[in-house]
């Protein structure tokens, strides 16, 4: 089964790849061209042997920048047809507009630096869209988490809470651990793809008949959160507007927006 969206920006994977192959090919070039000076050179051979790959990843941190800038020029151009307010690098007033929603937000997409995540937001009273990352790990070994966050503000539909989770390799061993003993709907194929916890009223309820199949074809780390007057989707990714749109568009099309 396709699925409606995919994440990630390989684009700019791809760039850095690209970048570190030819910043390592110019060391091997200048270390055969500068062997025959070696004993001249002496220690100041490694020096010269290092700069190819230095300069290209100056140059690759400073054009991956100004990506970064177009991305998110272009995911501004794109929300803004669903009436949304885009703002990059957010300061602390406009990051606070997320504060009371955060508490659920924060434990079920693993927020850990909250706020001081938040990499882009757009929004408007009855909804919110942010890009947020954390890093784990410390020295050479680190590594960036990055979830994109949908949510409806939906007051009149939510009651008691709920998560959903098509599970990555490992996750729901995990997510067992965190949420409890999980909800059987019934259904075969939607409980061998999905886990469920939470008030089974709101499980049977919010994913019902009508949302299943669009939910079955979802890719797998999608998660969705019940609860406070929102119903919240987020994905473990990074979009480019173009994917992002389609992200939307399957959020709307199960929450019925």
């Amino acid at each position: 089964m396709t699925t409606p969206y995919k994440g990630g920006n390989a684009r700019e994977s791809l760039f850095w790849f690209v970048m570190i192959l030819i910043g390592l090919a110019g060391q091997i070039v200048t270390i055969y061209l500068l062997h025959p000076y070696q004993e001249r050179l002496q220690a100041w051979i490694l020096l010269f042997a290092v700069l190819p790959l230095l300069i290209m990843i100056i140059i690759a941190a400073i054009l991956s920048g100004r990506m970064r800038l177009r991305r998110l020029d272009e995911i501004a151009i794109a929300l803004k047809e669903y009436g949304l307010e885009t703002v990059a690098d957010p300061p602390e007033s406009i990051r606070n507009y997320v504060v009371p929603h955060l508490e659920g937000m924060q434990r079920v997409y693993d927020l850990r630096n909250g706020v001081g995540g938040i990499q882009w937001m757009a929004y408007n009273p009855q909804l919110l869209v942010f890009e947020h990352q954390h890093v784990t790990g410390s020295g050479k070994h680190t590594v960036t988490h990055t979830y994109t966050i949908i949510a409806f503000a939906k007051p009149d539909q939510v009651t008691n809470w709920l998560v959903a989770i098509r599970p990555r390799l490992g996750e729901t061993r995990l997510s067992n651990r965190q949420f409890g003993e999980d909800v059987i709907l019934g259904d075969d194929e939607f409980d061998d793809k999905w886990v469920v916890y939470g008030a089974a009223d709101t499980a049977h309820r919010f994913l019902d008949l009508s949302v299943r199949p669009t939910l079955l074809s979802s890719p797998k780390g999608e998660r969705w959160y019940v609860d406070n007057g929102w119903i919240v989707v987020g994905y473990p990714a990074e979009f480019r507007a173009k994917n992002l749109v389609q992200f939307f568009e399957h959020a709307r099309s199960v929450v019925g927006a």
